[in-house]
């Protein structure tokens, strides 16, 4: 958690919560701050943050077999994930937000999947839960879930 430790020491007398959703967190310190969500700062901040947030997350490098394992479990699937090749096709077939995938780390919850990319599509609109399409294709893992939204 050096990464968000780091993001928060940017931002005095406004701490994180580990066990809080991500989402919750960063929309406390927006608040604080006083920026509107939407708004070309908080975009800003909310990138930075949620690249913080990743930071050493998986607990390992995202080149372990155990790393890949661990985030088929997380997502509720049932298998054999013995290979990279395994993993990686099951994850393949798998939408999900990406914001959500890192939260589930936190709150132990599984995070919600969708039947379709349209459907995805919709939620993070709404909800407003990007991930920075650059630090996703630096992952193995991540880059898997990225989705082009319209």
């Amino acid at each position: 958690m050096a990464g968000i430790t780091s993001f928060f020491s940017k931002h005095p007398n406004v701490g994180t919560d580990p066990t809080m959703k991500t989402t919750r967190d960063f929309n406390r310190l927006a608040r604080q701050r006083g920026w509107a969500p939407g708004s070309t700062v908080w975009k800003l901040h909310w990138n930075e943050f949620v690249s913080a947030k990743l930071d050493g997350l998986f607990g390992g490098p995202d080149e372990d077999l155990q790393t890949w394992q661990e985030v088929c479990r997380k997502l509720g699937l049932r298998g054999d994930f013995s290979s990279f090749n395994k993993c990686k096709k099951a994850l393949s077939r798998v939408n999900v937000n990406i914001v959500d995938l890192l939260e589930c780390w936190a709150t132990g919850k599984q995070p919600r999947t969708f039947r379709s990319r349209e459907e995805l599509e919709h939620y993070t609109k709404v909800h407003r839960k990007f991930f920075p399409r650059s630090d996703a294709k630096q992952s193995r893992i991540l880059r898997i879930f990225l989705k082009n939204m319209v």
